[in-house]
């Protein structure tokens, strides 16, 4: 059955996981044979021949693309105008989904966007209107319900897609050469990266000496003075031998960066799922993150957890992870046992997040939603 698909944003930009989400489902949408839309408050200049810009949840509900939908996805990660078009019903009686992506929590965010934050929080009611909901993860959906009146048991699991890098991330590496961390994200407080780089300093000098981390994210979208703090500290700490930045990395070199690195490392404080941490995974590094929000889940049984703010903890694992890259690059067999009993762990938890598994989730999801019965379809007519 070909239908006609509307995605809702408030955003598609260039290296943002909501954005990457919003392109997979369209094309996988698109190639299974639906008229697929785009209309997203705002871009960041380069618009594809499917997308159109809505200044306006009253433009929204007036647009073609929304008024000749039989199906209407709102993804949500904070507040944005148009979708509080999801409070009226739909003229056409179309069915609406919002496929949430979490909010962060505004304590771990300043100025403006902690009020854009607090309002989403507010804002999530809405939801409440929709006939059907998506969450990428087990802690978005508890979010999504604890700040509203949905039922846990009506959300549907849609954790995004995320390619096959291939090669393990030791492939090319020199066996004698230094342990490779990477971390990737933003440049913002709630990344925690200068807990990160409080733990290297607390390395064992021999096991500091034999690390390098690299810091890749985008510098856009990054807090322009918490990166200068974290370079002072980086200096202050004399870790500038062995930390770089990488900014604004394109999708080539974040998979190369992937494949050279031995352990992903996030220091997070919140997080609604993690890409670069399944990413990285599917690369061949090891993981090592906080249990702050969805990153136990991310990252499954194959990775380590350590309580999140506590530096201690994540220096040791750091020291823990390292030693045992080099006693596998040493040809340990009790290491490299260990390697691939959890390399087996991880290859089974993959399977959620590739292109086929996501595929077919995307489309049993839509099919269900524009069979089932429109919550206010009644108020439509």
């Amino acid at each position: 059955m070909t239908a006609n698909v509307t995605i809702v944003s408030g955003i598609r930009v260039r290296h943002d996981a909501i954005s990457n989400i919003i392109c997979h489902q369209r094309r996988v949408l698109a190639e299974a044979g639906h008229n697929v839309r785009v209309l997203i408050h705002h871009h960041d200049g380069e618009a594809f021949e499917w997308e159109a810009a809505v200044p306006s949840s009253w433009e929204l509900l007036r647009h073609p693309g929304y008024l000749e939908a039989d199906l209407v996805i709102f993804h949500f990660g904070i507040y944005y105008e148009l979708f509080n078009a999801l409070a009226l019903p739909h003229p056409r009686g179309a069915r609406r989904v919002v496929h949430f992506h979490n909010v962060t929590p505004p304590d771990l965010l300043d100025g403006a966007t902690r009020r854009s934050a607090q309002d989403g929080l507010i804002q999530l009611a809405v939801a409440e209107r929709a006939d059907g909901i998506w969450s990428d993860s087990l802690h978005n959906t508890e979010v999504l319900c604890d700040f509203t009146e949905i039922d846990r048991s009506a959300v549907i699991d849609m954790p995004p897609m995320v390619p096959a890098i291939g090669g393990r991330a030791s492939d090319g590496a020199s066996n004698d050469g230094p342990v490779r961390l990477i971390a990737v994200g933003r440049f913002i407080a709630a990344k925690g990266l200068d807990d990160l780089v409080d733990a290297l300093a607390e390395l064992p000098p021999t096991i500091r000496e034999s690390v390098r981390l690299t810091l890749a994210g985008s510098i856009a979208n990054s807090d322009a003075a918490y990166l200068g703090r974290l370079v002072e500290a980086i200096d202050r700490l004399g870790l500038t031998s062995i930390v770089d930045i990488v900014s604004d990395p394109n999708d080539e070199e974040l998979v190369e960066l992937f494949r050279r690195s031995d352990i992903f490392v996030s220091a997070s404080h919140h997080e609604g799922f993690c890409v670069p941490a399944v990413e990285a995974l599917a690369a061949g590094c090891r993981a090592i993150v906080t249990d702050a929000g969805a990153l136990p889940d991310t990252v499954g049984p194959g990775g380590v957890i350590v309580p999140v703010h506590d530096v201690h903890a994540l220096s040791a694992a750091i020291a823990a992870e390292a030693e045992s890259v080099v006693r596998v690059r040493a040809g340990d067999p009790a290491a490299i046992a260990e390697r691939v009993a959890r390399d087996d762990l991880v290859a089974a938890h993959l399977v959620r997040f590739t292109p086929a598994t996501t595929r077919d989730r995307i489309l049993a999801a839509t099919a269900a939603a524009l069979d089932g019965p429109a919550a206010h379809r009644a108020e439509a007519q």
